[in-house]
């Protein structure tokens, strides 16, 4: 096998629509199978798709007629009291049927035992999208998925049944222009920032650290589409000497982050979710960006700048300091200030501000933002998250996403922090390719399209028991 076909290979055992789809109730041959196209699809499109029959196999096993379902729910699971009470809601998002062949219909072309029948779906325009969470406390789940039943007479001749889970994403007409505007617009940024006063110990003058995030001034953030950010941490010492400086070798405190990784930047995801008369709140990382392990991170450049440290004398810093040139170090003093300071023979105070800056980009491939009944989700980009917006519990389930950005410095208690809520998107209006391709990321795979765990995917997951009872 070639190396290419070898490659190709390894994606299609992993999420084919083929590989996901199973014989159910039966060890014996399958006697049909669905074939449907590698797609995400948008709500308000249409599901197209094939089942291909072996009439040899449909008249050993005695199936009658053939029926095709497509249905999608919203389903919660919350465990109590050590696992042994389990609250269970469900909420159905779709369900339709159709009868795709009788016995006595349709013939396989002459010299063939297959028949090739196809069919049509339109989804509502409203669904949430897929999604999957669960925890040893709890599981919520979004799920879609097309089932074949083959009908079988008698009592103990249980039915034929062929199961494919699909991906479904709500239409975003506001991200999809996003995207396409991307390629040709230089969008405005709009910039976070958080400022506090450190100090290295319990005593002593205090130090002042800003931090700042920078993103496109974008009511939305678009899945599968680049998102540039900056993070730029400025650090201004406690008033001091300059010779105070140089006695000693360690780094001028607060240091600024030596590389881009010494700070965590990452999606948190905070999840609402009710199972009958049961609620609850969980959140989990979802992505990281800067940060973190390494096998966790997006392999993605990041730009570093780290300008000459400033020195910029007490009296300057109330009278424009932005005026003096970064990297620049002023042997003048401030005026009279500082010649009073040599006319007693003491050298002039002044502090050291340190810069640094990382810029790069990211990629959403979660869930977007969405809301049922008994689910909730809603996107934030979080950098603090002990100054989260408190959320109205609704009677229902829902999602937040959070940008977190948090750098450290030396130091008990000296961890800045910020959080910015914000709204994630499907980008698309059309149903899209599993696999997507684009220059930012030209060896994307489905797993990368859309981010869901592997038991989304499993057919076998007791959670598929109560479709398969119908």
């Amino acid at each position: 096998m070639k190396a290419s076909e070898a490659s190709s290979s390894a994606v299609l055992r992993v999420h084919p629509s083929t590989m996901f789809s199973r014989l159910v109730s039966s060890s014996s041959p399958s006697p049909f199978v669905i074939h449907t196209p590698p797609l995400v699809y948008s709500a308000g499109s249409t599901v197209d798709g094939e089942v291909e029959m072996d009439f040899r196999q449909l008249r050993e096993q005695s199936v009658e007629e053939i029926r095709v379902r497509l249905y999608g729910s919203s389903e919660t699971y919350i465990y109590r009291n050590n696992l042994r009470t389990v609250h269970r809601e469900e909420i159905r998002l779709v369900d339709e049927n159709l009868s795709l062949w009788r016995r006595g219909g349709a013939y396989p072309p002459a010299g063939s035992d297959t028949l090739r029948v196809p069919f049509s779906f339109t989804l509502p325009d409203t669904l949430p999208p897929t999604f999957r969470h669960d925890t040893p406390e709890e599981s919520a789940a979004v799920r879609y998925a097309l089932s074949a039943v083959g009908v079988r007479k008698g009592v103990l001749n249980f039915n034929k049944k062929y199961y494919i889970p699909i991906a479904v994403l709500p239409k975003d007409e506001i991200g999809a222009k996003i995207r396409e505007d991307a390629e040709r617009e230089v969008r405005r940024w709009k910039t976070h920032e958080r400022e506090e006063r450190i100090r290295k110990g319990l005593w002593g003058e205090y130090a002042k650290v800003k931090v700042e995030l920078s993103l496109p001034d974008i009511p939305v953030l678009p899945l599968f589409s680049a998102i540039p950010y900056t993070v730029r941490v400025e650090t201004t010492t406690p008033p001091q000497t300059r010779a105070k400086v140089g006695e000693s070798s360690r780094p001028i405190f607060p240091p600024v982050p030596p590389s881009p990784h010494e700070i965590d930047f990452r999606l948190l995801r905070r999840l609402h979710m009710r199972a009958e008369i049961q609620g609850s709140i969980s959140t989990a990382d979802i992505a990281t960006f800067l940060g973190g392990k390494e096998k966790e991170r997006e392999r993605v450049p990041v730009d570093c700048e780290f300008p000459q440290k400033e020195w910029v004398p007490v009296g300057m810093q109330q009278h424009g300091r932005e005026k003096q040139r970064p990297g620049a170090e002023s042997a003048s003093g401030s005026g009279s200030r500082s010649h009073s300071a040599n006319e007693k023979g003491e050298e002039a105070k002044g502090v050291w501000i340190q810069r640094a800056s990382f810029h790069s980009v990211f990629t959403l491939r979660c869930p977007p933002t969405f809301g049922v009944q008994n689910i909730q989700c809603e996107v934030r980009l979080a950098s603090h998250p002990h100054i989260c917006e408190r959320v109205v519990w609704l009677r229902s389930r829902f999602i937040q996403y959070i940008l977190a950005l948090t750098v450290r410095f030396p130091g008990i208690g000296n961890n800045i922090r910020l959080e910015l809520p914000v709204k994630v998107t499907s980008g698309i209006v059309t149903s899209v390719p599993r696999q997507l391709s684009n220059e930012a990321e030209p060896s994307a795979s489905h797993a990368k399209a859309l981010d869901l765990p592997p038991t989304y995917w499993d057919v076998n997951d007791d959670d598929w028991g109560e479709e398969k009872k119908q």
